[in-house]
């Protein structure tokens, strides 16, 4: 049984789910960044999935490819940092 967006599980791990992510919507690379407009390298959570997980580590990510943003690396930092706070 597929669960939603035709992936076999909605517990990936937290590397899977950037893989997915990956292979949805190309290199973060190819976009710019959300935030300041620079060349994205990555793609950040945004930190409001309502299927979020938390890794042993206690990052926060979601296993949805559409709840990502590119982001510069500096932007993605601060943003992660904001979120940190607000958690």
């Amino acid at each position: 049984m597929m669960a939603r967006g035709g992936y076999r599980t909605t517990t990936p791990a937290y590397s899977s789910a950037h893989q997915r992510v990956a292979a949805a919507r190309g290199d973060a690379a190819e976009h710019r960044c959300v935030d300041c407009g620079a060349r994205a390298l990555e793609w950040s959570y945004r930190g409001d999935s309502p299927d979020e997980l938390i890794n042993p580590r206690g990052l926060r990510y979601s296993p949805w490819p559409d709840d990502y943003e590119p982001r510069c690396i500096l932007c993605h930092r601060i943003n992660d940092r904001a979120k940190a706070v607000a958690a």
